[in-house]
């Protein structure tokens, strides 16, 4: 068995362990390990800089307008009302393209958005997985409410 395959199985045996704790345990951990995803990959201090870049803090749509432009190029996020959107077309976790096939992984990323959309809103919000690539929908979408 070659090392990759090895990481893998380990890999897909701690989140299958951490996915069976008690109080949703497991999934608190793993969104902590998503947040520290996003200080990791700079997501977090890409949204800190655009916030840092807005003369009206409380203007959602700049905010969301300039992420777009300056972190995803394209319109992945979006709002409808209240509610935010995040659509990936691609599933994103640098995991999942090491081959970690886990549903269990979309925990990590909820903590990773939530981490880099509280930086960039200056706001409390929550996370709700609508839809994901790993437990076979087209994309992986994301709904994110501000709960201040």
């Amino acid at each position: 068995m070659e090392d990759k395959e090895k990481i893998t199985r380990w890999i897909n045996t701690i989140l299958s362990e951490v996915e069976t704790l008690d109080n949703d345990k497991g999934r608190q951990i793993l969104n902590r390990c998503g947040s520290e995803c996003s200080n990791c990959f700079g997501s977090h201090q890409a949204a800190l800089h655009i916030r840092n870049e807005a003369a009206d803090k409380n203007d959602v749509d700049w905010l969301l307008n300039k992420m777009n432009k300056e972190y995803y190029e394209s319109d992945q996020v979006y709002r409808e009302g209240d509610t935010i959107y995040l659509i990936y077309p691609d599933c994103g976790c640098p995991m999942v393209k090491e081959g970690i096939k886990n549903p269990f992984l979309c925990e990590c990323t909820l903590g990773y958005t939530k981490a880099v959309y509280q930086t960039l809103l200056g706001k409390n919000i929550t996370v709700e997985l609508r839809q994901s690539i790993l437990k076979g929908d087209p994309v992986c979408r994301q709904a994110i409410t501000i709960i201040d």
